[in-house]
């Protein structure tokens, strides 16, 4: 079965799915992988902008939020001064991304393991809400399409103490409420990488019997040895040699 990610489609201002933390939560980790086609990159690129993930108060206002804009380019916010060009998405790629959140105010952004932004929160406090997907899109258009998957929330780097979701339900039970066009669909851009960023292919689609890899950069198999990472929702550890 192809693997299953969140959609979101912004052809309304919002697109985006929410979970209510059980208790506010005085820190927060938001891992996740991000995706988006030429077309959404295009529309970012332009006088456009949103939000893809908000950590919210239980008063309803933003205490920390990843944000794009024209560049495109990361923001971090509220308050000014917490853009950079580290690391901008780059069309029909999965990116890692994690977003670090204390209650004094101090926000970090990680994109494929490299901090690219911090900034202190003008509204700090404890968070009861994550929002994750597109909202506030001021212009919305079809071409506004972001895909989320393997999301991680916790209370420490790489934790799920919080949350988890890898979208493999095929539903968004998970979460404690949609708001527009979001949706569960296959994987646009499938391929998994290993931890030094080569791309390998897969015979089968089940990691159960042990599939067949074969490295894109060595077409032919032979004599490859090395250790893949593989998560969907869970992680694992597989040594290969050839194919």
């Amino acid at each position: 079965m192809p693997n299953q990610v969140l959609k979101s489609d912004a052809t309304a201002s919002d697109a985006f799915v929410r979970f209510n933390f059980p208790v506010d939560q005085t820190e927060v980790w938001v891992t996740f992988r991000l995706a988006m086609d030429t077309a959404a990159l295009t529309f970012y690129d332009g006088n456009n902008s949103g939000y893809l993930t908000i950590l919210r108060q239980g008063d309803g206002s933003n205490a920390a939020a990843v944000f794009i804009s024209g560049g495109p380019i990361w923001v971090l916010h509220p308050g000014a001064g917490g853009g950079s060009i580290a690391e901008p998405p780059v069309a029909g790629q999965w990116q890692t991304i994690e977003f670090h959140y204390i209650n004094d105010g101090t926000t970090e952004l990680y994109v494929n393991t490299v901090l690219a932004a911090t900034h202190t929160s003008s509204n700090p406090g404890d968070v009861a809400t994550l929002r994750m997907g597109q909202a506030n899109v001021p212009t919305p258009d079809a071409a506004a399409i972001v895909y989320i998957d393997d999301v991680q929330v916790g209370t420490t780097q790489g934790g799920e103490d919080l949350f988890a979701d890898d979208f493999e339900t095929g539903d968004l039970s998970a979460w404690s409420a949609t708001t527009g066009a979001v949706s569960v669909v296959d994987d646009p851009f499938p391929g998994l990488l290993s931890p030094e960023g080569v791309c390998i292919a897969l015979t089968a689609d089940s990691l159960d019997p042990d599939p067949l890899w074969t490295r894109l950069d060595d077409p032919d198999g032979y004599n490859v040895a090395s250790t893949w990472s593989i998560h969907r929702g869970r992680s694992s550890e597989m040594d290969k040699t050839g194919t």
